[in-house]
């Protein structure tokens, strides 16, 4: 499709140019389904991840942005009850959430190791490096499981993962809403 109305493009130019008459076809779009990978493949990523990027990948499990992930302080989370408070992007709702068990002792973890101590210090690299660190740790997973499933894995994909599995556990569209900071 996307090649087809370049090419349709390109030809109402032309037609515009030279002045010709032309009526563009009207081309019946599909949507491309969104596929949500198994949390066996995600975590066969994640086991291939450093302590620091295990981190922030299990919080893209909790249905967290990139960006969400970078903006991340130690003021925004509660290292005693597992409760992170998400400033949110692209102009949605914050929200908190309740981290589960794994991603909570990964970050303390994290945040023990490293000795952070400053409040208002971010604790992750941006979301360029978060992306990129993404897809070298995916082609680590693919080499060492031999799985080319993995490779089509998107971080982004964690986050579709993240909402499904809640709408699924819920079936309260609402409440997906505000655990992935969207209005309603």
């Amino acid at each position: 499709n996307k090649y087809r109305n370049a090419l349709f493009d390109a030809y109402s130019h032309y037609c515009k140019a030279n002045e010709i008459q032309w009526v563009r076809p009207r081309v019946k779009t599909e949507a491309y389904p969104v596929k949500i990978p198994t949390e066996e493949n995600i975590d066969k990523i994640i086991a291939c991840a450093s302590l620091k990027y295990a981190a922030i990948f299990h919080l893209s499990k909790h249905g967290l942005r990139p960006d969400e992930i970078s903006k991340i302080t130690l003021r925004d989370l509660d290292l005693s009850s597992g409760v992170l408070s998400v400033r949110t992007s692209k102009m949605g709702l914050e929200r908190t959430l309740k981290l589960k068990r794994e991603a909570f002792d990964l970050l303390r973890d994290y945040v023990n190791r490293c000795q952070l101590s400053n409040l208002t210090e971010r604790l992750f690299a941006s979301s360029k490096t978060i992306r990129d660190s993404w897809r070298v740790k995916r082609t680590k997973a693919y080499q060492r499981f031999k799985n080319p499933e993995l490779l089509k894995i998107r971080l982004y994909d964690l986050r579709h993962w993240f909402g499904t599995t809640q709408y699924i556990q819920t079936r309260d569209i609402f409440h997906v809403k505000y655990l992935m900071g969207h209005r309603n």
